[in-house]
């Protein structure tokens, strides 16, 4: 300690007159500085991580949407979409991998967009709303449309030609590619095949051959299968076909329409097709447990087996499956098979850390560099009455809060994000309802009883005994003003109270301790108690 003046002659708590005035103007300073810290902290963190995330930090996507594959020429052709956080979308490409070694994969053509791709029988079709061309023989062509089209379904064949279903507010329309342009070629209302069922259509697909075009309308969970002769005015007959999950897919299989569609992850991910029969549709697959939200199907042609491709839409993994007989006898990968921590998004993690991170080191900065200045310009010796003792510095109580906080909030937050991260994997696929109170419920629950003890005990110990994990270990406590236990009712205003000394990361809380004459926060100026060093330590 230094003295500046006369002992006598100080301001209640401080060495001088002279070092009151320097060490709050200093405290003060550095309070405004660390406040707005903790606002513009998080923004830069940001602002630097995208500036420089491609350099110092490459986040990679290889975008692979199963809705964007086809089967032609003996090997898979696919739309790759590439971007880098941090990084403008780059152009998408045209891939093409074998169907029996997925893992050997052959850039094709770089395109603009995403268009869906249609095997046609000397050349794939890339078609989107704003972008329509072909490949054949190694070369993508642009072919240039005076007319652009509206939302348009997956693309089919209709009659040998690229044919898509156009989506109108009150109809469907049939679009086909005449070798010229896209001639709209006949009109379908869009009629609820059960009027009261109270939704809308949300998704229209279609497939076709020599008997017309196999319809499929989704409305609400429901999936509905209808033949349509675009060359008669009549409406199909509606039939339901099957109970929709995240995604479907219509494709032609032994000369009858069918469907595969991914089952919601409430209910396990699993891939289900049906089949349109003699009696009717019926079920003829149920597989596995998959992470997969999108599904896209192909029946090879001169076999008699179906292939399925599944995925997600940030993924840059498709799971191939072939399936035979009702069942899948063969599964591979186009692009590395996902580990469990792939499935989360691991990136989040990081943005999260730059934008936060900083902020949580701020208050212990703070609290270092005030704990010395209160070193050379405060008294650190508390009196009451005949009795004096040291009190505790702001190093020793920021270590005891983080220590407590470990204890009381570190289990609730590691318990929720593995719950959220098993709720994105896919790991948790127990019943709607069940997996809904696991993965929402029981944190919130846990949390909230979880913090309830320790709130409790602390209180309990800290009237008590003075003291709480945190203190401890770090050699304080807590007393009355008379430097008695404070007693529960007493330890409970300090800590609840702590929702005011909390703000902004216990900046406030730093700060009123620091400039007080008694080293006391708003919780101990309200509850009458001080907080001491032990002295045997």
């Amino acid at each position: 300690m230094t003295e500046d003046s006369n002992f006598t002659d100080a301001p209640r708590g401080y060495l001088s007159a002279a070092s009151k005035r320097r060490f709050t103007l200093t405290a003060g300073i550095l309070g405004a500085a660390f406040l707005l810290g903790q606002f513009l902290l998080p923004f830069a963190l940001m602002a630097w991580f995208m500036a420089s995330g491609s350099h110092s930090f490459e986040v990679d996507f290889a975008r692979r949407n199963p809705k964007y594959f086809t089967v032609w020429d003996d090997g898979f052709f696919f739309v790759e979409t590439e971007a880098s956080f941090g990084d403008e979308q780059k152009p998408s490409t045209l891939v093409r991998t074998h169907l029996e070694d997925t893992a050997d994969t052959e850039p094709k053509a770089s395109l603009e967009g995403t268009p869906y791709l249609l095997a046609g029988n000397d050349r794939l079709w890339l078609i989107a709303k704003n972008t329509f061309g072909y490949f054949q023989k190694d070369k993508y062509v642009h072919i240039n449309q005076p007319k652009m089209l509206a939302e348009i379904s997956q693309p089919f064949l209709f009659e040998g030609r690229p044919a898509v279903l156009e989506r109108w507010p009150n109809e469907l329309a049939l679009v086909v590619y005449d070798g010229e342009v896209w001639n709209p070629t006949a009109n379908l209302p869009i009629v609820m095949p059960e009027p009261d069922c109270g939704c809308g259509l949300h998704w229209a697909k279609a497939v076709a051959d020599e008997k017309g075009v196999h319809l499929f309308l989704e409305f609400g969970s429901s999936l509905y299968y209808g033949l349509w002769d675009p060359y008669l005015s009549s409406e199909p007959q509606w039939e339901l076909a099957a109970e929709t999950g995240e995604d479907w897919s219509p494709v032609l299989w032994r000369g009858e329409p069918a469907v595969l569609g991914v089952t919601s992850r409430n209910d396990g991910g699993r891939l289900v097709g049906t089949r349109r029969g003699s009696e009717g549709w019926k079920e003829f697959l149920s597989h596995g447990k998959h992470n997969s939200d999108l599904v896209t199907a192909f029946a090879t042609s001169g076999s008699d087996s179906l292939i399925a491709l599944i995925g997600t839409s940030y993924s840059s993994s498709v799971k191939v499956l072939e399936i035979t007989d009702g069942s899948v006898h063969r599964e591979s990968w186009i692009g590395e098979q996902p580990t469990e921590f792939d499935r989360f998004p691991s990136f989040m993690i990081v943005i999260m850390a730059a934008q936060y991170g900083g902020t949580i080191l701020f208050p212990i900065l703070l609290a270092v560099i005030l704990s010395a200045l209160m070193r050379r310009h405060r008294v650190d010796r508390f009196h009451s009455g005949e009795q004096e003792i040291n009190q505790a510095s702001l190093n020793r109580r920021a270590l005891a809060q983080l220590v407590d906080l470990v204890i009381s909030v570190g289990p609730v937050v590691a318990a929720i994000g593995l719950f959220m991260r098993a709720a994105w994997s896919g790991v948790v696929d127990e019943p709607e309802e069940f997996r809904e109170a696991v993965v929402v419920f029981w944190p919130v629950l846990s949390a909230m009883a979880w913090g309830l003890l320790a709130s409790l005990f602390f209180t309990f110990s800290e009237g008590r005994w003075g003291i709480t994990p945190g203190k401890w270990l770090t050699g304080i406590r807590v007393l009355g003003t008379d430097l008695q236990p404070c007693g529960f009712g007493r330890a409970l205003v300090r800590n609840l109270l702590k929702c005011i000394d909390g703000f902004f990361n216990f900046v406030v809380g730093i700060m009123v301790v620091a400039l007080s004459e008694n080293w006391q926060r708003v919780g101990d100026m309200a509850a009458r108690t001080v907080v001491v060093r032990n002295s045997s330590r």
